[in-house]
């Protein structure tokens, strides 16, 4: 089993934007933003939206603090954070959903690829898997992940709304766990979106997932960083 890249154009150019980086360090650096700003990735899909501003402004007050002059000022992360969410929306076109989306996807594989660490190893967005040039995954994987030393794999698809993913996002999933188990693979799949836990259940019953296919919302994405049964 292997890995194939198998990314748009698009999507390539939106994991090496440098906003897109920057955001997803800021996250990880401190986890309590990550609610605040998966909410305000989602509502907002363009920087000429009612109330972008007025939604940054009170975004970059997070975490503030009165210094020794009596002055409100946030923390230098938030201060980067929001100086590279307005540089996101100042684009046009294409490039923010692109960009939106990467977000999740890079999160995502930040969360996890501690566990893929050791030689031969790997944890990438936007790859197929495949089996002596047969399709496991007839589409992409948004974050693809294997070991085949230690015979675990993951894989997630990653929105910023769950109303993004479709029927051929459960079958690729369904089909990477069946052949996974049947190597006697350790694996987990899921769907990732930044909604909260009730909207992911309501908008994916249509898709009657299998019970193999987890739902990480932005109430639960953290646990994705401690799945006890994938650390060795």
């Amino acid at each position: 089993m292997k890995l194939v890249p198998a990314s748009s154009p698009g999507m390539e150019a939106a994991h090496k934007n440098f906003q897109v980086r920057t955001i997803v360090d800021t996250l990880l650096i401190d986890h309590n933003l990550l609610r605040p700003v998966a909410m305000f990735l989602k509502k907002y899909s363009s920087g000429d939206q009612p109330g972008f501003e007025e939604a940054l402004d009170a975004l970059s007050l997070f975490q503030s603090r009165s210094d020794i002059t009596g002055s409100v000022a946030p923390p230098e992360y938030v201060t980067t954070l929001i100086r590279a969410l307005r540089q996101l929306y100042h684009q046009k076109g294409q490039s923010i959903n692109y960009q939106r989306g990467a977000i999740v996807e890079a999160l995502v594989c930040k969360l996890i690829c501690y566990r893929y660490c050791e030689p031969g190893e790997l944890c990438l967005n936007n790859q197929r898997f495949e089996e002596n040039h047969r399709p496991i995954t007839v589409q992409e994987v948004d974050v693809a992940a294997l070991s085949i030393s230690r015979k675990k794999l993951e894989g997630y698809e990653c929105k910023v709304s769950s109303a993004s993913f479709a029927s051929f996002d459960s079958i690729n999933l369904s089909d990477l766990a069946e052949e996974a188990n049947e190597r006697q693979y350790r694996v987990n799949v899921g769907f990732v979106a930044f909604e909260n836990d009730k909207i992911m259940k309501i908008k994916l019953a249509k898709f009657q997932l299998p019970a193999c296919i987890n739902i990480y919302s932005i109430d639960n994405i953290e646990i994705l960083q401690q799945l006890s049964f994938l650390e060795h």
